[in-house]
């Protein structure tokens, strides 16, 4: 088998939204119309956003406390959903295979809730999530961006939540001993 790699990365963006993605895969692929395996690298440093990678109706899940800004079909993004957090970041999630059940624009979510279902809509070759993390309107990278700190607790208020978990954590921690002292005497 042969093996080629293809680069678009000399392509603006602009270009390939004016040329349509698909009619400039087409043609790199007619270039290579021999060869048995053909690797696309997209190297676009526009592109300022996540492509995860997962299998069709894995739960997608809200990165954050936030309100549904929108829910439906944008173009080349296939089924979407935007989830505003407060008044300056938004995320935004693309190419699913469906909504949560019942959910629309204006409802509440929490961070770890189902919103949507992976998928491969729109302009997507394979199934997989592409999430945007957006600062009032801009593209950010979330791994690096300076998010505002929440506030330390106050001393007194630190040792009142201390003292009404205490006997809960004690509680967990005795089942957990208990637990490994009973696998340890089996095994």
């Amino acid at each position: 088998q042969v093996i080629e790699e293809a680069s678009i990365s000399n392509y603006t963006v602009e270009q390939l939204r004016e040329n349509g993605l698909q009619k400039t895969l087409a043609a790199i692929i007619k270039k290579f119309e021999d060869v048995d395996e053909l690797y696309i690298s997209f190297d676009v440093d526009s592109m300022d956003c996540d492509q995860i990678s997962y299998g069709t109706g894995t739960p997608v899940k809200s990165s954050g406390d936030g309100t549904v800004a929108f829910i439906g079909n944008k173009a080349g993004y296939g089924q979407v959903v935007i989830v505003e957090h407060g008044e300056h970041y938004e995320t935004l999630y693309a190419h699913l295979s469906n909504f949560k059940s019942g959910i629309q624009s204006g409802d509440l979510v929490k961070q770890g809730e189902i919103i949507g279902y992976v998928g491969q809509t729109g302009l997507a070759t394979g199934p997989h999530l592409h999430y945007e993390f957006l600062v009032d309107g801009n593209h950010h990278n979330p791994e690096s961006i300076n998010m505002a700190q929440s506030l330390p607790l106050h001393a007194e208020v630190l040792a009142d939540f201390k003292s009404q978990t205490q006997s809960t954590l004690n509680q967990i921690n005795k089942t957990k001993a208990q637990s490994l002292f009973a696998k340890n005497q089996y095994h």
